[in-house]
């Protein structure tokens, strides 16, 4: 596994125009989705180019275990919320083997309810994905204890729906207990840049403000962690436009909602070595 930081020493917080080739815990911009890395991800998963933040989480998130973490033959990875996601399917064509996980008591309509909601034949053969993916029903509160070992673990705009603003972020903190030393978490999740020190708290959807991810990650940096912050947003009319109702998905950055305008936010940790 690669450290995050090699090669370089970096404080909590750094400034400067976001590089989605080499990835800190980040705000989507515009020109992140120029770079050669985020267009070779959006062909990867067949998405066509265009001001998509969620295509850009997942991009983010499979930039940055696949550059940082091991995978492959003989690689475990674990999926927090994984929906009815293809990233499940995409890693494992590359050999890795992957727990999938999700809250199967709920009926919102994008949860997984087991393998038939993972599998896409696109990336890889029915048989090979069998062999290589697993799933299981889990409580994001409530991690088990038998989870543990893996070499990277991820969730893709989940835990912001996890029950409060509180409960989302000591998710974050208690995957890191699931991982190898020196492997790699990634997750995206909703930021508001309405307010640096007010976040939204409520039980079907929560934001993060700057305050909040900055307390997260001195945490984290206490417990042995590595991460690195940059929370500056680009500067085009694509980054500073904001969408309003009715919203136009998968052409906008930015969102108006209730009091806040939204943004995406990636998370990118290491746990310690």
């Amino acid at each position: 596994m690669t450290s995050i930081l090699s090669a370089r020493e970096r404080p909590l917080v750094v400034t400067g125009t976001p590089r989605f080739g080499r990835p800190d815990s980040q705000l989507v911009s515009a020109s992140q989705l120029y770079e050669a890395e985020c267009q070779h991800w959006f062909k990867k998963l067949g998405f066509e180019f265009g001001l998509d933040r969620k295509a850009w989480e997942y991009a983010f998130i499979l930039h940055a275990i696949t550059t940082y973490a091991k995978t492959g033959e003989g690689a475990q990875g674990l999926a927090f919320g994984c929906g009815k996601e293809f990233t499940v399917s995409l890693l494992a064509a590359g050999g890795s083997d992957i727990m999938a996980t999700d809250y199967v008591e709920q009926e919102h309509g994008w949860e997984a309810k087991g393998l038939d909601d993972l599998y896409f034949s696109d990336f890889i053969e029915r048989d090979i994905f069998e062999e290589r993916v697993q799933f299981r029903h889990l409580d994001m509160n409530a991690i088990d204890d038998s989870l543990q070992g893996y070499d990277f673990c991820w969730s893709t705009g989940s835990l912001e729906h996890i029950g409060g603003h509180a409960k989302g972020l000591a998710f974050v903190e208690a995957a890191m207990g699931c991982l190898k030393p020196g492997g790699i978490a990634v997750h995206t999740t909703e930021f508001t840049i309405t307010s640096e020190i007010v976040g939204r708290d409520a039980p079907d959807l929560s934001f993060y403000c700057r305050a909040d991810i900055k307390a997260l990650a001195s945490r984290l940096l206490q417990a042995g962690h590595t991460i690195v912050l940059n929370f500056d947003r680009g500067t085009t009319v694509a980054d500073t436009h904001v969408d309003v109702p009715p919203y136009h998905a998968g052409r906008t950055l930015c969102a108006h909602f209730g009091s806040h305008v939204i943004t995406s936010i990636g998370l990118f940790i290491q746990k310690r070595s």
